[in-house]
């Protein structure tokens, strides 16, 4: 398989994993009516889970320039260090959001009171879409910088 192929299936399968992380964690807690204790259980395992796929995401990346063959022409190497430099950046800025995110829904713990307000349930939906949207955008940059003009 081409490289560029499997790079680009790869961050579509991140994007993927990404929204099924955050579309099963809102629909496990919609109306959630749990002990401070199991919320945050909840929620450490959710970060847990989607640092690990983080972690997957950037040693994947580091093995895939790695393996690079060698006397590939400059520029390919260039392009495959920009790659990485740019993928890894995502990964960081993803890192950040969801950071905000858990500490976000944290927060949100249903056992500190009544259920969740409307303004609560739209903030998460919320950023349930922005996390979407980001995940789409990486998958559609990677498949429009490794196709060709």
């Amino acid at each position: 398989m081409d490289w560029t192929k499997q790079l680009e299936e790869m961050t579509k399968a991140w994007a993927d994993a990404q929204s099924q992380v955050i579309e099963g964690w809102a629909a496990a807690t919609a109306g959630a009516k749990v002990g401070g204790g199991v919320w945050q259980q909840t929620i450490d395992a959710w970060r847990t889970a989607v640092d690990g796929m983080l972690d997957s995401q950037a040693a994947w990346m580091a093995r895939w320039t790695e393996a690079m063959p060698a006397g590939a022409p400059a520029d390919v190497e260039a392009w495959a260090r920009q790659a990485r430099t740019m993928v890894e950046a995502s990964i960081a800025s993803q890192r950040q959001l969801w950071g905000v995110w858990f500490d976000t829904a944290r927060r949100l713990d249903p056992s500190r009171g009544a259920m969740w307000s409307a303004a609560d349930r739209d903030m998460l939906s919320g950023w349930q879409a922005l996390a979407r949207q980001m995940a789409d955008m990486q998958a559609e940059w990677v498949r429009k910088w490794t196709t060709t003009p």
